[in-house]
């Protein structure tokens, strides 16, 4: 990911901090290139998107699920 999509993407959203934008783009990310939505099966990509491959990939999902936790767009 690079940084200058980052910062170009605060500049649009700047309500919103960097990491939580880092997230967004991350879980993008492994969207297009899992081609699914499914959480459990985006979770062994998001380490290779993170540079971070020694991470487990339970954490990686922990740290997807907590995103939308945080970020919901609506409460029912």
């Amino acid at each position: 990911m690079t940084q200058a999509l980052l910062y170009k993407l605060k500049e649009v959203l700047p309500e919103y901090k960097l990491s939580t934008l880092k997230n967004m783009l991350m879980i993008v990310q492994a969207i297009l290139q899992k081609e699914t939505i499914c959480l459990y099966k985006l979770k062994s990509n998001i380490g290779a998107i993170s540079e971070k491959p020694k991470t487990k990939a339970s954490s990686h999902y922990r740290k997807i699920t907590r995103f939308f936790k945080a970020h919901a767009l609506s409460s029912i």
